[in-house]
């Protein structure tokens, strides 16, 4: 991974290392919108469920207040509810689902490398990342997602 804004290799903005270390809280490919590596990985299904249960409950209930957070009022905006043989099913948009998820990690305190970051992977495989640091990666994802549901339970 680079820097594509001053040339130089991305390393832990907490321990200095230019590898995998214990300080990644997430590494989001942005490009093929998936989540490839730190502690949010295991996270990532567990998130989204969240959101697609209260969106779906808000589609169901055929009512929407704006949401007071920008980022989860784009995502509920540009997200699409598919009707399903029995019930709504929601398809979140990718990529502001990652604008959500930037500015939970960064409110919790995580940081993320300035300029843009890229991870080349050969002709056809380059890709726009997001990488965020953090001392304690696991308290910055539980954070996130009490804060998200502190959001989400906001209109229920």
């Amino acid at each position: 991974m680079f820097n594509e804004d001053t040339g130089e290799d991305v390393v832990c903005l907490v321990c200095g290392a230019d590898d995998d270390c214990g300080h990644i809280v997430a590494d989001i490919d942005r490009t093929f919108s998936r989540c490839s590596g730190g502690e949010f990985l295991e996270r990532d299904r567990e998130f989204r469920e969240l959101i697609k249960t209260a969106f779906m409950e808000r589609a169901a209930n055929k009512e929407h207040t704006a949401w007071s957070e920008y980022y989860l009022e784009e995502l509920w905006q540009k997200s699409e509810v598919v009707d399903g043989m029995e019930r709504h099913l929601i398809e979140l948009h990718d990529n502001a689902f990652f604008d959500l998820l930037d500015e939970l990690f960064l409110a919790e305190g995580a940081e993320k490398p300035d300029g843009s970051v890229i991870d080349e992977g050969g002709p056809g495989f380059t890709s726009a990342v997001s990488i965020y640091y953090g001392e304690e990666p696991k308290e910055i994802i539980d954070g996130a997602f009490d804060v998200l549901k502190k959001m989400l339970n906001a209109y229920s």
